[in-house]
């Protein structure tokens, strides 16, 4: 039922003019429910059905999200490339400022690092991120990025340092794992 309302405001978006932005919206939002219910296949599909609409509106913000999204669901398949792709998000997000976005591709960026086991560049990736999302936590709010940062993720503030203690405990590195526990209090 739920995707039968949003196919019916997809058609509606295309008979539009100038509605490629909530296109790209309710694209990426049905993506980001097949990918929570890990039917990743359907998920690029709309992903990139999405991807299409935000480059046509010139949101680029959306394009950075949106590309996460899909490096995210082949992550498993092929980490090289997905890391790859979220590096470029991770440049696109530096350049604009947008810290809030940088953290989630960083987090990104150290998943896809783990799953193709370069530990010590994942490691980093989280250190960054959280570093990053302390800066942007004042700034999230719930939204349709939100939305996407919890597919993948737990949406909550120690997400990458979760990851990052998890990761120094699993590879023994003791010390440094105290030494960031110690800083996120």
């Amino acid at each position: 039922e739920a995707f039968q309302a949003y196919n019916n405001s997809l058609r509606q978006a295309d008979r539009t003019a100038g509605a490629a932005g909530i296109r790209s919206e309710l694209l990426l939002r049905v993506g980001n429910a097949y990918a929570k219910s890990r039917q990743l296949d359907q998920a690029r599909r709309f992903y990139n059905m999405a991807l299409t609409s935000a480059v046509k509106a010139g949101n680029t913000l959306a394009e950075g999200y949106i590309s996460l999204q899909l490096a995210m669901c082949g992550v498993a398949a092929d980490p090289n490339a997905a890391v790859n792709n979220i590096r470029q998000v991770v440049g696109l997000f530096k350049e604009r400022g947008y810290s809030r976005g940088l953290s989630y591709a960083e987090l990104c960026l150290g998943a896809a690092l783990e799953k193709g086991v370069r530990l010590t560049d994942a490691v980093a990736a989280y250190r960054s991120a959280a570093t990053d999302l302390e800066e942007a936590w004042s700034f999230r709010k719930d939204d349709l990025y939100t939305e996407c940062e919890g597919v993948f993720f737990t949406p909550q503030r120690g997400a990458a340092y979760h990851r990052l203690l998890d990761l120094l405990l699993r590879t023994g590195q003791f010390d440094q794992a105290f030494g960031a526990a110690q800083r996120k209090q």
